[in-house]
């Protein structure tokens, strides 16, 4: 039962301690500069924004790579840039979160599984100390839950039968007072606190009701659309709450109208585009599977 769960959430120079060699396996190594430090994590944000350069329907091999490699580069950059010293501990947040990022899309950036699992726990554990000094920053609780989620993934344990709820509070307290996928990057707490709703039991906090109801009103947001992730989702919700024709309506529109010129995270929403692609090829190959929903569209 509890796998159910799991399945759904779905940075010197100068500092001997503090250089990107140190850094794991699956960057270039590349050091950091602790003495400029704002120019250091300006530049890890900037190598990180330019993970989509040359994305583009189909992704190709190319693309994947320089996915890849942009992730890595500023993974490391921003593992550096967290253990400069000489910088406040306030101003290495910035780092702090540019670390969690890269590692949460590290399962997609070509490292081992057994790296991606040490990269999340080292993110949960740099996003508790964002959070010791501002415990109510969206970005990091956000980050905080989405690494504990992707975790969670790759273990069992009976404790977890409380992690369905425990993370469904912290997104709620992401997104605060702002209206459904009116938070960070077009939603992302909305999406997580919705998907844990639809695919946790009710004895866990699941209520697939709920579900609907969040992705709903979220839909009615100006950036809705700018997330192909949100749109399947929607899609997902109105299926297993009995709308079956309405889900594959959002569905196939959503593949009809393509990448959204307002798409903040493009090879993120292309590799979305294709997942929906090949999720509506499969029900319509076999039409009884959109009532459960097949595995190739989660």
């Amino acid at each position: 039962m509890t796998a159910i769960v799991l399945l759904a959430l779905s940075l010197g120079l100068g500092l001997a301690d503090a250089r990107a060699s140190d850094a794991p396996a699956g960057g270039t190594g590349r050091p950091c500069e602790c003495r400029d430090y704002a120019a250091g994590v300006a530049g890890a944000q900037e190598i990180f924004d330019s993970r989509s350069a040359g994305a583009a329907l189909p992704l190709t091999e190319a693309a994947h790579t320089v996915f890849a490699a942009r992730v890595n580069q500023a993974y490391d950059l921003a593992v550096c840039l967290v253990a400069c010293d000489a910088a406040p501990a306030r101003e290495r947040n910035h780092a702090r979160r540019i670390l969690a990022a890269t590692a949460y899309k590290s399962r997609d950036s070509g490292v081992p599984e057994r790296e991606v699992k040490r990269r999340l726990r080292l993110a949960e554990q740099e996003m508790e100390r964002c959070l010791a000094l501002e415990p109510d920053d969206p970005e990091c609780i956000t980050w905080h839950a989405s690494a504990r989620g992707r975790l969670a993934q790759f273990s069992w344990s009976p404790l977890l039968i409380t992690m369905p709820r425990s993370l469904l509070a912290e997104f709620r307290a992401a997104r605060g007072d702002l209206a459904p996928g009116g938070d960070l990057r077009d939603g992302a707490a909305t999406r997580g606190e919705a998907s844990i709703l639809l695919k946790a039991p009710s004895l866990l906090g699941g209520d697939r009701a709920a579900a609907r109801a969040l992705m709903e009103a979220a839909s009615a947001g100006a950036r809705f659309r700018c997330s192909i992730t949100n749109r399947v989702l929607l899609a997902e919700t109105r299926v297993l709450t009995g709308e079956t024709d309405q889900g594959l309506a959002e569905l196939r529109a959503t593949v009809a109208d393509g990448l959204p010129n307002c798409a903040l995270q493009r090879y993120e929403n292309l590799s979305a585009l294709e997942e929906a692609q090949r999720c509506l090829q499969r029900i319509e190959a076999e039409p009884t599977l959109a009532t459960t929903w097949p595995h190739e569209c989660e």
